[in-house]
């Protein structure tokens, strides 16, 4: 169902706020009123298609005279500009995500304060314009950085940090123990407490009912602008690099390694200790047991170690 955008803005102002190069074919004052997908197109909706050529131009052609939409660079979209406007660009759906960012930012924000329910340690320290819902708990010691969304239920142990601008999201544990443990002279489990903590960079999204479990004698630490998927599990003494996507339900296993802009699919696992380097990917479902090197791809159980992906790396497209 299409939603409402207001107050309604004109074509030319919304896709300006983005910074990024477009062309507009069309009106260029056409109002912007609800935000639809494609097969859901109304008059005054902004939708976006993905598909080139010409699948992109009939699935365009087949929508609601009266909307606007996001296109890749492509066919003569001239053509289907009397009745709608078109917005060409190279990176369609980037466009139309920093568009919803942009037109939603206070209901995204979830600026809503500190809920009266949330519990909160004294030693606490929670920057301007964070949002804690309810029944969330906040510990000793942790430092929360400014504009942040700590959803209901989530839980920060005692002396976790979470930089300026990171989602939390609802019934997830940050700094929990893990399950380090040595094996004693009879061949039972002695658990290793846990010592270190977690370190959380700016901008990072962290899914519902996800576990970052805090280190043993040093950090667990998420880079910058990372994102941890719904059920995910990031073990003890991790280090996810920057703008790394980690998938729904992946367990990612105490002291790995995962470099910049790696891409972990849904339901992988990747075993203690290994390193990922920059940009590799890890299909869904795989098991990676030993080290994958850069720009890789791993795929199987256990995981197979594939040819350099190059311009893949570039295009895929994150979800989950």
């Amino acid at each position: 169902m299409p939603r409402t955008v207001s107050p309604s803005r004109e074509i030319a102002e919304v896709a300006g706020i983005t910074g990024l190069d477009f062309e507009i074919h069309g009106s260029t004052v056409r109002p912007v009123t609800h935000i639809a997908t494609l097969d859901e197109a109304c008059e005054g909706s902004l939708a976006f298609c993905r598909k080139e050529g010409n699948a992109g131009f009939d699935a365009v052609a087949a929508t609601a005279p009266g909307g606007s939409v996001i296109v890749p660079k492509g066919p003569n979209w001239a053509a289907l500009c009397q009745d709608r406007t078109i917005i060409e660009t190279q990176y369609p759906r980037l466009l139309f995500v920093l568009l919803l960012r942009a037109l939603f930012a206070d209901e995204l924000s979830g600026a809503g304060g500190i809920d009266e329910s949330a519990v909160i340690h004294g030693s606490a320290s929670i920057g301007a314009n964070t949002s804690i819902g309810p029944l969330a708990v906040i510990e000793k010691n942790v430092r929360i950085g400014d504009g942040c969304t700590i959803h209901p239920g989530a839980i920060v142990r005692a002396g976790s940090e979470i930089g300026a601008g990171c989602t939390i999201e609802a019934n997830t544990v940050i700094g929990a123990a893990g399950q380090a443990s040595e094996l004693d002279l009879e061949d039972r489990h002695i658990w290793m407490p846990h010592l270190g903590g977690v370190r959380i960079s700016p901008d990072v999204r962290i899914g519902a009912n996800a576990t970052v479990v805090r280190g043993t004698l040093r950090d667990t630490v998420i880079g910058r602008g990372a994102t941890i998927g719904n059920q995910a599990n990031i073990g003890h003494n991790a280090h996810i690099g920057e703008d790394v996507f980690v998938g729904v339900g992946a367990t990612i296993a105490g002291s790995c390694h995962l470099e910049a802009g790696v891409w972990v699919g849904p339901g992988a696992s990747v075993l203690n200790g290994v390193r990922v380097g920059s940009r590799a990917v890890l299909a869904i479902g795989c098991a990676v047991i030993k080290d994958v090197p850069q720009g890789k791809m791993a795929v199987g159980n256990p995981a197979k170690i594939m040819a350099k992906l190059g311009s893949l790396n570039d295009s895929r497209q994150t979800g989950g």
